[in-house]
């Protein structure tokens, strides 16, 4: 009996223990740069990369892994996390090592500039993802402030209040799909800050000594770098923010570097040889947008080439990862390119070329066999509109390879109601007789049609035109929702 009792206790603390492991999974912090980026990373295959970049948002914004790839063949990752000081970059470096060797360590150091001595409110964004080790005890005691280091080791009493926050991403225990199966820690800017021009302080030479701790720490880096025999690039990347004062802090790195015979590369030097516009190359002041990261890490590519013993991996087996992760950028690309579309033709010929587009489009109020403009959208969508004059709604899948296939459809003044699960979304069509008057006074029969995704507003932005829902399956994302009025010449309402 007590054998019996010992075992049924044994097993109640076990699934006990599961299930409370199962809900911190869930509870705990998220964030995409300091738990996506190494939950990714540690999922990469062993000793696959040869270029490792490491530091703050500079990185993940600016240096394009799927550039680098395209470009030059190199198997590059970005290890960075939003504000991620020398010290956190330190361990993060040492943490990586565990599982791969890479050809060149390289290191963004912008950190340089800051006067900050504990970055408590950075930690998560660097160090939560890391797995349990002393590598991690060392790395989150020397973030934070000895009062916060018990609360940060054990990371609940940090994020314990996000309980009301939780969605339906929290439940993406191995990857974020939104992300795509082969993230390597990329993530472009698509919005755009013009300037008037780039700012230039490549005279100035003062130099202003650092803090004590990042002197330390950068120090640190070298002398690792140096302990595993791998080469280091210290470098900065292009900015239109930089200022005298700043510079004079980098010019100060730069002399460290120098004594320990590093390179150290100020890339905001280079803005005009790598063709950074001013006006749409750059997400903010700090951060390059998706076109400035391409031409900058064109840039960085060639002098990675020149200056390194690193190889094109293209074509090369245990690397399909890497030609994986530049389709899936792509195909993230063209869903910003849609979202931002507002030439309802232009429209349709994108929406037609996404392989893994789902849609939902609706018609009403124009008459598809006297308009030549909806008569081309709608066949370059598949949809025949000899056959649809008088409106109608569709619900149509893209498949790679093949043609789209349409798969449900009411059309003319027929009233509907019709529901379907498209990837993770419930969405449900209806279409209910009723009566509109014109611009003239005159009243006429019509079928009010609604698209609807369950728990969310119908989506009816015009009642003279054409109303879609585009869905993306493979990334399970919204990618749009918009409307082109004939009343306002096919101007797109979002």
């Amino acid at each position: 009996m007590n054998k019996k009792r010992a075992v049924l206790i044994f097993i109640c603390a076990v699934l006990t223990a599961l299930c409370v492991a199962g809900f911190f999974a869930v509870w705990q912090m998220k964030s995409l740069f300091g738990y996506r980026v190494w939950q990714n990373f540690y999922s990469e295959k062993e000793m696959s990369h040869d270029v490792i970049f490491y530091g703050a948002s500079m990185v993940y914004a600016d240096v394009s892994p799927v550039t680098l790839w395209r470009e030059q063949g190199i198997a590059a990752y970005d290890l960075s996390g939003s504000g991620q000081p020398l010290w956190d970059t330190y361990f993060c470096i040492k943490e990586s090592l565990k599982t791969q060797r890479p050809k060149l360590l390289a290191i963004e150091c912008s950190d340089l500039k800051y006067t900050e001595e504990y970055t408590e409110n950075r930690t998560a964004e660097s160090l939560f993802g890391m797995k349990p080790s002393l590598n991690k005890i060392r790395a989150v005691r020397a973030s934070v402030k000895p009062g916060e280091l018990v609360d940060h080791l054990l990371e609940f009493p940090i994020w314990h209040s996000r309980f009301s926050e939780l969605g339906k991403d929290d439940f993406e225990f191995v990857r974020d799909p939104s992300l795509g199966r082969n993230f390597k820690g990329y993530k472009a800017y698509f919005n755009v800050t013009p300037f008037e021009s780039l700012n230039d302080v490549r005279d100035v030479a003062a130099m202003a000594p650092v803090t004590p701790r990042r002197d330390l720490f950068l120090r640190n880096i070298v002398r690792l770098s140096k302990e595993e025999g791998l080469p280091l690039l210290l470098f900065l990347s292009p900015t239109n923010h930089e200022y005298p004062e700043e510079k004079a802090l980098f010019n100060f790195g730069e002399e460290i570097a120098r004594s320990e015979n590093v390179p150290f590369v100020d890339f905001s030097d280079y803005m005009r040889d790598m063709g950074l516009d001013p006006g749409n190359d750059f997400a903010d002041d700090l951060h390059l947008c998706a076109s400035g990261s391409e031409k900058f890490s064109r840039f960085l590519g060639e002098y990675l080439m020149a200056n390194y013993d690193l190889t094109d991996r293209r074509g090369e087996a245990g690397y399909e990862s890497w030609d994986e992760c530049v389709r899936e950028f792509d195909e993230k690309a063209g869903n910003e390119a849609l979202s931002k579309e507002t030439d309802m033709v232009a429209y349709s010929r994108l929406l037609g070329q996404g392989p893994y587009y789902s849609f939902v489009i609706s018609m009403e109020g124009v008459n598809s066999k006297e308009n030549p403009y909806i008569r081309e959208t709608l066949e370059n969508l598949g949809i025949s509109a000899d056959r649809y004059e008088d409106g109608g709604v569709w619900i149509v899948e893209n498949v790679e390879g093949t043609e789209s296939r349409i798969l449900y459809s009411s059309v003319g003044f027929s009233e509907y109601e019709h529901h379907m699960d498209i990837g993770s979304l419930a969405v449900s069509v209806s279409g209910a007789a009723s009566e509109r008057r014109d611009i003239t006074g005159n009243i006429s029969p019509v079928i009010d049609r609604m698209i609807k995704i369950t728990g969310q507003q119908e989506i009816q932005f015009t009642e003279h035109g054409i109303n879609i829902l585009v869905y993306d399956r493979k990334f399970d994302i919204i990618v749009d929702k918009a409307g082109f009025d004939t009343d306002t010449g096919y101007g797109v309402v979002r």
